[in-house]
This record gives C-alpha cells, sequence and structure tokens, in this order.
C-alpha cells in the first residue's frame, strides 16, 4: 500500500495522502490549503492507492494508483475524467503466446509505482499528453509510454536493450526533454531521450556503499533532485551530467525534527516535487517524509520553510 504522492504546478502543491482512504488536497507554499481537496475514488466508488501523481497543464491530476494496477485521471475538483487499465486476462493470455515470459508483455500494467508527464505543443497552441507509467517488480517491459487516451504507445528499453529488465522503478520525472527513472532495485537512475535510453548513473555514499534512488524531480535546466536511501536517507541535487552538486537534506533516524534553516532533516522519504523559480533561492522542493505524516518545503540550497500544518485525510 502507498502512503502517499506529491505534484507541483503553477506554484501550486498537490498532495495526496492515504490515511484510511485517499485524499488529495492542494496547498500553497505557505501551507494553506487552496480548497477542500477530494477522497479519491474509481469509477464503482472504491478506493484508490496513490503511488505517484503528476499534474497537466490544463489542472487535470493523474493519478496512479498501485494496488489497482491503473493511472486515472481527475479533475481538481475530484470528477473522474479518465482511466488507464490492466488488460484483461483474455487479452493477456494472446500477448502472452508471442513473448519469452508469460505476464510479461507491452500495454498491461502491474503494480503502477511511477508516473511521469510529458506534455508537447504545436505553433498553433494545441498539444498533446504523454504518460509514463513506472511498474514495481523486475520486468522488462515495466516502463511505458501511453497517450492520455489511454493507448499504449510502446514500452522503454532498460540500457536501451531488450533482454535487459528494469528493476523495482520507484520514481518518474520528465524535463528538459529527458526522462529521469529511478530504479531502486538496481540502485541506479537510467535517463532516456526521445525514448532511447541516454545514460545511467549509480550514487555512492560517503562510505562507499551505493545508495538506493527512490524518488525523482526534474528540473527545466536539466539538473535534477533525488532522494536516495542508504545508512540514512538523503535528498540531492545533481547536474544534468549526474555529478552531485550538493546536499539539500538528509535524515538522522525516526526521531528527526523540523527545524529552521539548513538543519531541517528528513526520514522515511516517500515523494518528492520539485519546480524551478526564477532563481536558486526561488526553487522549491516539497518532501513528505515519515511515512507520508509530514511535508516540508525546501530551496535548492537546503533552507527549510517547515512543513504543512495540516494533510489532507
Amino acid at each position: 500500500m502507498s502512503l502517499g504522492a506529491l505534484a507541483l504546478h503553477s506554484g501550486v502543491l498537490y498532495v495526496a495522502r492515504r490515511a484510511h482512504a485517499t485524499f488529495v488536497r492542494p496547498f500553497d507554499w505557505d501551507g494553506t490549503a487552496l480548497a477542500q481537496g477530494f477522497h479519491a475514488r474509481d469509477s464503482d466508488g472504491g478506493e484508490v492507492d496513490a503511488s505517484a501523481m503528476c499534474v497537466d497543464r490544463d489542472h487535470r491530476l493523474w493519478i496512479a494508483d498501485g494496488e489497482g494496477s491503473r493511472v486515472l485521471c481527475y479533475s481538481v475538483h475530484g470528477r473522474l475524467l479518465a482511466s488507464i487499465d490492466s488488460v484483461g486476462p483474455a487479452k493477456r493470455r494472446r500477448l502472452d503466446l508471442t513473448l519469452e515470459s508469460a505476464g510479461d508483455h507491452p500495454g498491461g500494467l502491474w503494480q503502477t509505482s511511477a508516473l511521469g508527464l510529458c506534455e508537447r505543443f504545436e505553433e498553433d497552441g494545441h498539444g498533446s499528453i504523454e504518460l509514463y507509467i513506472g511498474c514495481a517488480g523486475t520486468r522488462r517491459h515495466a516502463l511505458q509510454r501511453y497517450s492520455d487516451s489511454g493507448r499504449c504507445l510502446d514500452t522503454l528499453r532498460s540500457e536501451g536493450l531488450a533482454a535487459r529488465c528494469f528493476e523495482d522503478v520507484r520514481g518518474l520525472s520528465f524535463a528538459d526533454g529527458r526522462l529521469w527513472v529511478a530504479e531502486a532495485g538496481a540502485k541506479r537512475v537510467q535517463v532516456f531521450r526521445q525514448g532511447e535510453f541516454h545514460v545511467a548513473w549509480r550514487f555512492p555514499s560517503a562510505s562507499g556503499a551505493v545508495l538506493v534512488p527512490i524518488a525523482v524531480a526534474a528540473l527545466d535546466d536539466g539538473r535534477a533532485v533525488v532522494a536516495a536511501r542508504g545508512q540514512e536517507e538523503v535528498v540531492f541535487l545533481v547536474d544534468r551530467d549526474g555529478r552531485w552538486i550538493q546536499t539539500i537534506a538528509q535524515g538522522a533516524g525516526s526521531d528527526a525534527q523540523v527545524r529552521e534553516g539548513s538543519q531541517a532533516e528528513i526520514s522515511h522519504v516517500v515523494a518528492i516535487a520539485a519546480q524551478a523559480g526564477e532563481s536558486e533561492g526561488s526553487t522549491r522542493i516539497a518532501v513528505m517524509d515519515q511515512d507520508g505524516e509530514r511535508v516540508q518545503v525546501f530551496t535548492l540550497g537546503g533552507r527549510c520553510f517547515g512543513a504543512l500544518p495540516e494533510l489532507p485525510g
């Protein structure tokens, strides 16, 4: 079961949090709720397990339902607009006949664990949306590209090789023409350009052990914010070539507390979201941690503005 998800768009922070059910609510940077929010349900009134979330320019919220193996689209008021679901068992069996491993095929979603959104615009102002959907587990087709109408366009190849598997995709983020993929099982971040593999990086900790990336948020200038786990949790900034620029926040166990300035700490990171501002100081990073019980806001330099006073649900 997922504990929550974050998304940023036009200075609005959307928080999805699982309490006894999943609730979604928008906030401004001061922690003030901008609307009452809504209880996320499917078309049958069933519960939704929000494992990831994106917002498009039309302010539609796309939510990956991990346990439901699907992606649901809502208006900001909570009206269900669309659903991208797994293929049915009969179609799955037919597809399996053409592939080497049963159950591993394009066009079918497993436990959805990550979500990325790419918006393309034409000169006349019209545009289109593509969704990148990541799935948990070790699978060849665990990273798929969909149209917003629910059509599977293709699947991406891990390391650019058809036989390679993705290992537990936990975070996706698209910006500057590049898709960043946090792959926890392989302890790496892969980067794709125009659907093709570009490069992969691993990030060692101070002790030399390789960190486990659990979330990523790309910025428009090519840099990215990565959340990873090791002996303690850390959120850090890397450049477009994967070089570690600076640490934004670090954890110190489950008793980490919010403090003013650069000493704020994190623990059990669930999700991150970032949005570039006009300057380094105006860029904001939101971090959901302590098993979904706290959302803090940071600058790139690590200054913490504190935590949202009241989370949805």
